[in-house]
């Protein structure tokens, strides 16, 4: 735990990038943000990270459901479910200074621990509201019963639904879109000295493209590895100093392709762009347009194109040099 806090681990790193980083933190307004929506009901409707989600805050139901349980668990002189309640108003305060103090992006799954909070607030309704109801005589009676049945049913739809693999799927969609990055690249990579470095940017679309193409060349038994400020995830197998590789692979967006079309050292592997030529103009069109705006989304059908284009997955170069990085030269 010490060395996961104040070591290497990926803890520490998270440490000391909240302590060190310049980038201001993502704000009270952005918190309340967040907070409300996942006190809304159903809870957690849009919440988002930073730039999707800036319409404000939303009523939070289930903050006035717990602020009428702890009114009456007070009344009622109930002090199990009455510190219970007290837990949840601290949870909220303690969730809503944490996620105001996140720097960086804020992506979702940085604070989607939140959802705890979200957990102890609903236990403390259903508590103070099931004591409530055990006071009516014939609800004492069949309570054990009925209890019994709505847990039984809640096991039973677990059982015949079963847990939803929606987000693991969609990757594996966005995977195969990006299959024919695949090949050419691993055709690449047989001949490449070893190891080899993989270079990404965003980590996002191209970072998922990077760990499938590592994956598949260990089957392969091909050497790549990621960089090392990577290593706090893939571990220190999995990662290298650019000293000790051999060659580079580059996957980039758009932000980033620019720099290494440029540079005489890198070879174009492969190229996937999911719009046609007429498609690629329209949404560069409009991207200029309405990047950075805030804009009413229902009156202006360009817009509208625009959101429609931007959920195709994204344009991705794929660069390959056979001399050691730059910074091991």
């Amino acid at each position: 735990m010490l060395d996961q806090f104040f070591g290497t681990g990926n803890l520490g790193r998270l440490v000391r990038f909240q302590f060190t980083a310049t980038e201001p933190s993502s704000g009270l307004r952005f918190a309340l943000d967040q907070v409300t929506r996942l006190l809304t009901f159903p809870p957690g409707r849009e919440v988002g990270f930073l730039g999707v989600v800036g319409t404000g805050p939303v009523v939070p139901w289930m903050a006035i459901v717990l602020l009428a349980a702890t009114v009456v668990a007070w009344k009622k002189g109930w002090h199990d479910q009455l510190q219970l309640a007290l837990v949840a108003w601290l949870s909220i305060v303690v969730t809503g200074l944490a996620i105001s103090g996140i720097k960086g992006i804020p992506f979702q799954y940085v604070f989607r621990w939140s959802w705890a909070m979200v957990l102890v607030i609903w236990i403390a309704c259903v508590w103070v509201g099931a004591s409530l109801l055990l006071e009516l005589a014939p609800v004492r009676r069949w309570f054990t019963a009925g209890a019994s049945l709505v847990l039984a049913g809640l096991l039973g739809a677990l059982l015949i639904f079963g847990v939803s693999f929606r987000t693991v799927q969609g990757w594996d969609e966005q995977l195969r879109l990006y299959e024919p990055l695949m090949q050419p690249t691993l055709d690449v990579l047989q001949e490449a000295p070893k190891p080899v470095m993989v270079v990404t940017h965003l980590n996002m679309a191209d970072g998922t493209v990077a760990n499938e193409l590592i994956a598949r060349s260990d089957e392969l038994g091909l050497d790549l590895r990621r960089t090392p400020d990577l290593s706090f995830i893939f571990g220190s197998e999995r990662s290298i100093d650019p000293a000790n590789a051999k060659s580079e692979l580059v996957l980039v967006t758009r932000g980033e392709f620019e720099r290494y079309r440029n540079d005489p050292r890198f070879a174009l592997v492969a190229h996937f762009d999911p719009f046609t030529a007429e498609e690629r103009s329209e949404y560069d069109a409009l991207f200029a347009r309405y990047w950075g705006q805030k804009v009413d989304t229902t009156a202006d059908p360009d817009l509208q194109r625009f959101l429609q284009l931007a959920e195709n997955p994204e344009e991705i170069w794929v660069y390959y040099a056979d001399t050691p990085p730059v910074a091991a030269n």
